[in-house]
């Protein structure tokens, strides 16, 4: 089972076109310029983290391979 370090619905951008994650409790492994796995159970990607606000993650997708569906 895969660890998913930030909760994000991978449908939802900003004006941007950065993915917006809901910052975790513990935020203290996630930086700017960091790498983390972000979605949900049914799709997740590698993110590189953007923006780090008091309520939100900021990322893109790396482009190390595609969004996973392990359906």
């Amino acid at each position: 089972m895969i660890q998913i370090d930030i909760d994000a619905d991978l449908t939802l951008v900003d004006n941007e076109d950065r993915y917006i994650g809901h910052l975790p409790a513990d935020p203290s492994r996630l930086h700017v310029g960091g790498i983390a796995i972000a979605g949900r159970p049914g799709g997740y990607t590698q993110a590189l983290i953007e923006e780090i606000t008091d309520t939100a993650v900021y990322f893109r997708a790396t482009g190390a391979g595609p969004l996973h569906n392990p359906r």
